[in-house]
């Protein structure tokens, strides 16, 4: 164990450095360089995952992903790392990002339990390490290909277990670092949506989704389209005035990436439907969105040579098991709508009281003392300084008269309708009802940053701290559960899968 402890964060040091130098090199061949890169770390980062699933998923149509492909693999970023860091003028800011990183994600995962679809997911990650594409065979749970597996299966070295830790624990530590960097930036150019924006969401992942167990393939994807979200208010008049290709291009690889790690992500085609309308230079749209899609049009011709689908478990895209994709439809209908046996025959609204009693109790947990929470200071002043009342309804009228949120509104509305209609699991729908409640609290909070910056950066500070004392207490309490439940070992994958 205390191998494990000293080995956790060089392996993260280095995992970090290979994916960014796959990032780098992908920036680099596509001509991206620019402001984006530099704003948010965790892009390019998601770049060099993407770059990395190519590379995996030609390489699987070949051979298996052992531990010898995936040292190579991993080298080979370390390569592209240091040829480009000789290049970087901030040499001291990447050494105080990685020891941030070793923090945060060492907090956030170390002694982590597993998720509950933990055991089909490393079912996929093995297969993917013992075997190549054509000899994977399709299976109910298998069949679900989420991109972030794949990669996730090629940096995961059997011979050292705690490595399957390391990439989700780095992409929650970049999200955290990013979303913080964006506070401030943004405040200072005086964009107060893109900066309550991200405070919002810092203090959610922080002070709520702050349990490794949590993420699974649910929640990367649905920090993808926070990301989404955070550029398209950052940047709205330079994609529909300028008709910027490389805002467009990043939207469409934050998009579809999402999309292929969860499909649940998928109504994220809305805001894309809505930006392509608007934009001016249609035909330019398309072309940068097929360019975009070339990875996840590898990952179709993967789903399809695995389950004979292009996208399982939807029967349209079938050419074969269409009748065993129908049921498993119906059972994550079933499941998604409260009916944790699957045997409820659904009709018409007949399951909105099941939903209620079986999901209204863990979607009360999860926004219900966030929500009081982030509302309470604003009530606390308007109520004590009677000068702020008017304000409440005057500052931020205009804004929100904004085609810019006007859209997000009316999007994030019929997501939500769609996500409650079709799918309304508390893990499918954590971006659609978490921006519903944004929304809501952007309103009051953007007059907050108007009337007195002062008083909104001391709020800021006790609610990250509230935030941070969550985080905590909740990983640190993990040691004890987890220890409680499979001894001093960690990661004891077997011991899991056997309580499970």
């Amino acid at each position: 164990m205390i191998i494990t402890f000293l080995l956790f964060p060089i392996f993260l040091i280095v995992y970090y450095l290979s994916i960014s130098g796959f990032g780098k090199f992908f920036i680099k061949v596509c001509n991206l360089n620019n402001q984006y890169f530099d704003n948010y770390k965790n892009i390019e980062f998601i770049f060099g995952l993407i770059f990395i699933f190519l590379f995996s998923i030609l390489i699987n149509l070949i051979t298996n992903l052992n531990d010898v492909i995936s040292i190579l693999i991993i080298l080979l970023g370390i390569i592209f790392y240091v040829l480009f860091f000789f290049n970087n003028n901030n040499k001291k800011d990447v050494i105080n990002l990685i020891f941030i990183i070793i923090l945060i994600s060492t907090s956030f995962a170390f002694y982590a339990l597993i998720n509950d679809d933990f055991n089909y997911h490393f079912k996929t990650i093995s297969n993917f390490k013992d075997f190549n594409t054509f000899e994977i065979d399709h299976g109910q749970r298998i069949s679900y290909n989420s991109h972030w597996l794949l990669i996730n299966a090629a940096y995961y070295l059997e011979y050292f277990p705690a490595s399957i830790f390391c990439i989700t624990s780095i992409f929650y530590s970049l999200t955290l670092c990013d979303l913080y960097k964006s506070i401030k930036r943004n405040h200072l150019l005086k964009n107060y949506i893109s900066s309550g924006y991200s405070f919002f969401v810092l203090i959610f992942l922080v002070g709520v989704l702050n349990q490794y167990k949590e993420y699974g393939t649910d929640f990367p994807g649905q920090i993808l389209l926070f990301y989404f979200c955070l550029l398209y208010f950052e940047n709205y008049h330079l994609i529909f005035k300028e008709n910027n290709k490389v805002i467009i291009f990043i939207l469409g690889i934050l998009s579809l990436f999402a999309f292929s790690i969860k499909i649940s992500n998928g109504l994220i085609f809305l805001f894309l439907i809505f930006i392509f309308f608007k934009f001016r230079k249609k035909i330019d749209f398309f072309l940068v969105f097929l360019c975009s899609a070339i990875p996840t049009l590898l990952w179709f011709l993967q789903n399809f040579i695995i389950s004979k689908c292009v996208i399982w478990p939807i029967s349209i895209t079938c050419i074969n098991n269409i009748d065993s994709a129908k049921y498993e439809m119906v059972l994550i209908e079933r499941f998604a709508k409260g009916d944790i046996t699957t045997k409820f025959e659904i009709s018409g609204i007949n399951w909105i009281s099941m939903w209620f009693n079986n999901h209204s109790i863990k979607l009360l947990e999860t926004y219900g003392l966030y929500f009081l929470i982030m509302l309470f200071p604003i009530l606390f002043l308007y109520l004590r300084k009677k000068d702020y009342t008017y304000s409440l309804f005057s500052i931020g009228n205009n804004i929100f008269k904004s085609k810019s949120y006007i859209s997000f509104f009316s999007i994030i509305l019929i997501s939500n309708l769609i996500w409650f209609v079709q799918a309304p699991a508390y893990r499918f729908g954590v971006f659609y009802n978490l921006n519903f409640i944004i929304i809501f609290l952007l309103f009051f909070w953007y007059n907050l940053i108007v009337i007195n910056k002062a008083v909104f950066f001391k709020i800021i500070k006790i609610l990250l701290f509230i935030s941070l004392v969550f985080f905590a207490y909740n990983n640190i309490t993990k040691y004890k559960n987890y220890i409680d439940r499979h001894g001093l070992i960690w990661p004891n994958l077997n011991a899991e899968f056997v309580d499970r």
